[in-house]
């Protein structure tokens, strides 16, 4: 649970610095991790919701749901790669 919350909360980051790309990519990334162990957000008060529908406003329906599509599929490992990638610069 701690990875998933962990990188739900740098998708958040990316998304408020304009990383829209990386952000939906973490983020359906951090879905696919609480689905496999069946975990849920419902009861963890947060703007997650909100965050989202402005990303998926800022890229377009179709651009969002490809990039959530490869997210999803994102290793662990790679999913915090993403997310951390500007540590990498």
């Amino acid at each position: 649970f701690g990875v998933a919350w962990c990188l739900r909360g740098l998708g958040t980051l990316l998304a408020d610095e304009g990383e829209a790309v990386r952000a939906a990519q973490v983020w359906a990334a951090t879905q696919a991790i609480a689905d496999e162990g069946g975990l849920s957000f419902a009861e963890m008060p947060s703007d997650y919701e909100m965050k989202v529908e402005q990303v998926r406003d800022s890229l377009g329906p179709d651009e969002f749901e490809r990039l959530w599509s490869e997210g999803g599929e994102l290793r662990h490992e790679d999913a915090a790669r993403l997310a951390l990638g500007r540590l990498d610069s």
